[in-house]
């Protein structure tokens, strides 16, 4: 299991994260609040949300901006915690880091995968 740090998340979340708490952690998984561990970052948008993540461990945060100043105080000084404006937007950025998939197959082909020597790929599918 690849592990995220940081820095990769801070470098794909440019103009969307802004770091407010760092404690060098990395990150293996993205979970919703009640089924997160110590190792999964959870997007947070409320303080409900927060509090669970809280009671399951978990050390990485990325908090709604606007809800930043009334969660803070909730958030562990051993947690490492991003902001941004737009929870969806940070998702669209961030969750591809941990695909799976991806990091299996970088190229994208499953290595037993056949492909016909005459087949050709349409110009509409590029």
């Amino acid at each position: 299991m690849n592990l995220i740090t940081e820095e990769q998340i801070n470098t794909a979340g440019a103009g969307i994260l802004k770091t407010v708490q760092k404690n060098s952690y990395s990150f293996d998984s993205v979970h919703s609040p009640q089924f997160a561990a110590p190792k999964s970052l959870v997007f947070i948008s409320s303080r409900d949300m927060l509090v669970q993540a809280v009671c399951t461990k978990a050390q990485g945060f990325i908090i709604l901006e606007k809800n930043y100043e009334q969660l803070k105080e909730l958030i562990p000084a051993t947690a490492t915690c991003w902001t941004t404006l737009s929870i969806q937007q940070a998702m669209v950025k961030i969750l591809p880091l941990f695909d799976q998939k991806k990091m299996a197959y970088p190229d994208g082909i499953h290595p037993t995968a056949i492909i016909h020597p005459t087949a050709q790929i349409a110009k509409s599918a590029i």
